[in-house]
């Protein structure tokens, strides 16, 4: 081959990669109502397989290191049985929650959605009408869009994409039926750094994701947590009933002494750790050549932070975490072409 036909070979690659298209379906309307709601929080990498699975890469560098992590996260699974669900009287209530810490502690997480309510089979995620971007005006946007999420493969990020180890976002979280969406975004501001270039005002970002399983009478999820051997795996099964309803949380946050980990200076003007741990998502893979690093800073917002929906089940720690959350985003992110380009 010579090397003008190497080099033209290299630009049809490129632009190949360029145009290669996102790996997750859209659909437009959110309904009421879901018989099982997932909630996500912390550090998780979403990729699609068309409308045949999610997989969540859990982030786990933070685990397993001789002296501690400056950030280190923990990965919890929280179940909610919800009586009186779509009532006024809900109620919550849930068993000791699955504190498995250190990730690797554990092979995988399945949820399996078993007899999924006709139009709703696969998994999707919820985009309505047009989303506008800083400088226009973001206040007609929908506020469970799917698109306050960070995507490391869409502009101004790494739109040719990223190679994910693997080694950095296992286990994995699979999930064959549901419909994700944005369930919380910050009331906070921010902008992206990218290298030494001008700042770019991206408004919120999400901070809460969440998706939505829609069950026949006859439906059910099973979730399984597939331990490392010698210790057996847990299943529980989680059966469509009338008034009754299910959440599962999926969070794999900085816990510090005990309590949520504080970033006390979210518009840090140099110093990217003390902003918040965004950043510890560039240790899942190499930036590609010709590219920079690009932080996140927050760069406004006022007002009281936001608060999680009535219909939402959480902890008292999950709610005053909100605050400081709001600021310092511990929010998932997507690899929207797949992060295995």
């Amino acid at each position: 081959m010579s090397i003008d036909s190497a080099a033209t070979d290299s630009a049809s690659e490129s632009s190949r990669l360029a145009q290669r298209p996102v790996s997750y379906s859209v659909k437009n309307d959110l309904p009421d109502n879901p018989d099982v709601r997932l909630l996500f929080h912390g550090l998780l990498w979403f990729t699609f397989h068309g409308i045949d699975e999610c997989q969540i890469g859990i982030h786990n560098t933070t685990q397993g290191h001789i002296l501690p992590h400056r950030y280190p996260h923990e990965l919890d699974v929280l179940v909610w049985t919800i009586d009186g669900c779509r009532t006024a009287q809900m109620r919550c209530s849930h068993d000791p929650k699955d504190r498995i810490g250190n990730p690797k502690n554990i092979e995988c997480i399945q949820i399996d959605v078993n007899n999924p309510k006709a139009g709703t089979e696969g998994v999707y995620v919820f985009e309505k009408g047009d989303f506008k971007k800083p400088p226009e005006d973001q206040s007609g946007n929908h506020p469970n869009d799917w698109r306050w999420v960070l995507d490391f493969e869409q502009e101004p990020f790494y739109p040719r994409g990223i190679q994910l180890n693997p080694d950095t976002v296992n286990p994995v979280v699979s999930i064959n039926h549901g419909l994700f969406h944005t369930l919380l975004k910050t009331s906070s501001t921010f902008e992206l750094l990218p290298g030494g270039g001008t700042p770019i005002p991206i408004g919120n970002v999400a901070q809460y994701l969440g998706a939505n399983i829609y069950l026949e009478p006859n439906g059910e999820v099973k979730l399984t947590i597939r331990y490392s051997f010698p210790r057996p795996s847990k299943t529980v099964t989680l059966r469509k009933a009338a008034n009754t309803c299910y959440q599962i949380d999926i969070t794999n946050d900085c816990f510090k002494g005990g309590d949520h980990c504080r970033f006390d200076k979210p518009a840090h003007p140099t110093d990217k750790r003390q902003r918040n741990d965004f950043y510890l998502y560039y240790d899942c893979f190499d930036v590609p050549g010709g590219s920079e690093e690009i932080e996140l800073r927050k760069n406004g917002g006022s007002g009281s932070p936001p608060t999680l929906p009535p219909y939402v089940c959480s902890e008292q720690r999950t709610k005053e975490y909100i605050d400081s959350n709001n600021d310092s985003p511990c929010g998932s992110v997507v690899a929207g072409r797949g992060g295995n380009s």
